[in-house]
């Protein structure tokens, strides 16, 4: 009896200590990521998005691109615009030619500005999950699972190796869905004027606005 507790001790903490190397290792490689980008005052790229369903079932892949600049970003997809200025956000239909506002919450979702900023402490516990080759790229897989209740019950991140630049991920929802993102290209501090930030209504003729502010 005494071996069979010693070796299930002894497999228990050999556990803990993986556990606790995966986590300090992911911490480490968050926090390259981390002063990588926190240098940039801006910054530009394109992604593709997919959608699948918990049946399996593969959306459409839309391509998309981002603009960011601090907490401001701007997102644009097929026939959308997310817009933030870190006060208000904006999203855009355009097949319905139709604007929502609203107050801007920082931690209400996984925001662009979070996503590269490689902090994530206050909301995530976060591990190395393991290496995998993303978008053709030597990666670490780091595993977020969100510390309050939401709408999903982890993020995989995809950093690659050698740049340690943030390359794709994806979200897995509580439904079973699941997005993936897979970020193509990147431009470090371009110039990037405040006025994209907001939504312009004289660019946009006759356009509905909904102020939920």
């Amino acid at each position: 009896m005494k071996k069979i507790i010693s070796a299930t001790l002894l497999a228990a903490l050999s556990l803990f200590s993986v556990t606790a190397v995966q986590a300090q290792d992911a911490k480490k490689i968050m926090q390259d990521v981390s002063s990588k980008y926190g240098k940039l005052k801006s910054l530009k790229g394109d992604f593709v998005l997919k959608y699948t369903t918990a049946s399996g079932k593969a959306n459409e892949s839309v391509k998309g691109n981002l603009a960011l600049k601090g907490s401001k970003y701007k997102v644009t997809l097929k026939g959308q615009e997310i817009i933030t200025d870190a006060k208000s956000i904006w999203t855009y239909n355009k097949s319905a030619n139709e604007v929502q506002i609203d107050k801007y919450n920082a931690n209400s979702s996984f925001s662009p500005a979070k996503l590269f900023s490689g902090s994530y402490d206050k909301e995530y516990n976060y591990k190395l999950a393991g290496e995998t080759t993303y978008n053709g790229k030597p990666s670490y897989t780091i595993e977020l699972t969100p510390k309050a209740a939401g709408g999903f019950s982890k993020i995989n991140l995809y950093v690659d190796k050698s740049r340690k630049s943030i390359v794709g991920g994806k979200v897995f929802e509580k439904t079973g869905n699941v997005i993936e993102y897979t970020v193509n290209s990147l431009v470090e501090n371009p110039a990037i004027a405040d006025s994209e930030f907001t939504f312009d209504t004289k660019r946009h003729p006759g356009v509905e606005v909904i102020d939920l502010r």
